[in-house]
């Protein structure tokens, strides 16, 4: 077992194992964001954040949105962090209701190039009339840049830009209460989908850039539309 302690100072930028001569790159500049949600104080977890572990440090803000009574439109308010249970140690358990984990504007979102989304997901909430999907990991707001959600029917991995949208989906439906690795990846030409490991899709071709949107936000927990935040997730996220 090997222990790394250089917080607060935020000085470690790269972790590389060499295994016989070879190098392998386990953590560098290309990692932009890391969260373990193990509610470990001393890397930064809390009541009411979670810590990014990356370089980059872009923690994330858990809240809830409250609705406005009979108006259908609302605000978030700032709320304590459900560290529960994880697949490894701890991890983030939401309600399917109103609860998420927030990073603000940052360049994560802009996918105009190779990138990577990655979590564990464990389904507590199905789907229903009101919300026929619902997301794990997204980012935009308003509006999407990409997403990976969960429906009756798959999991699916989603990119779009103002004239384009392109999915890849799993090849059946997830199951309440079992773990799962999901990886979505775009390689700058096609988008692929892991579901433990196994590729589930061909690979759609995604052109272009991927979105005019200014502020790309980073949401755990939930998507966003064009008049705000929907599809709230319920049930347990970890590593993402």
């Amino acid at each position: 077992n090997v222990s790394i302690t250089d917080y607060p100072n935020d000085l470690v930028k790269g972790l590389i194992f060499n295994w016989n001569g070879t190098n392998f790159t386990h953590y560098n500049s290309s990692l932009l964001l890391a969260i373990n949600a193990n509610n470990f104080s001393n890397i930064g977890d809390n009541e009411t954040n979670v810590a990014d572990i990356s370089s980059y440090s872009y923690n994330g803000s858990c809240r809830q949105y409250q609705t406005s009574s009979g108006s259908g439109q609302g605000s978030y308010t700032f709320s304590t962090c459900n560290y529960s249970t994880g697949k490894y140690n701890g991890g983030l358990n939401f309600n399917g209701v109103n609860q998420s984990v927030f990073i603000i504007d940052n360049n994560i979102g802009e996918a105009a190039h190779n990138f990577s989304v990655m979590a564990w997901v464990n389904i507590t909430t199905a789907v229903d009339l009101n919300s026929p999907y619902r997301s794990i990991i997204s980012s935009g707001g308003p509006g999407t840049v990409f997403e990976m959600n969960f429906s009756s029917s798959n999991f699916t991995f989603f990119m779009t830009n103002d004239t384009n949208t392109v999915r890849a989906a799993s090849n059946s439906a997830p199951t309440l209460g079992l773990w799962y690795h999901l990886v979505g990846i775009y390689n700058g030409t096609n988008l692929l989908l892991y579901v433990n490991g196994i590729l589930q899709d061909n690979g759609p071709i995604f052109s272009g850039k991927t979105t005019t949107i200014s502020a790309n936000n980073v949401s755990i927990g939930n998507g966003f539309n064009n008049t705000g935040p929907r599809a709230f997730f319920g049930g347990y996220i970890d590593e993402v």
